[in-house]
């Protein structure tokens, strides 16, 4: 199940990437999103689970 809700969280960021032209990369989408979910986890079930899009910063140690 985990999987699957981790896919979902995949296709949003794809989405994202494909709707706003500022977030064309995938770690600005991540982020982005990142953010969203925390700010209102209510917006998606699997938010409320904690199933939530990764939080990075934009460093490639993370």
């Amino acid at each position: 199940m985990y999987h699957v809700l981790r896919y979902i969280n995949g296709c949003l960021i794809k989405w994202v990437r494909r709707k706003y032209k500022k977030r064309k990369h995938r770690r600005k989408a991540e982020y982005w999103l990142s953010t969203v979910a925390q700010r209102d986890r209510k917006l998606f079930a699997h938010w409320r689970y904690g199933i939530l899009p990764a939080m990075n910063n934009g460093s490639r140690m993370s």
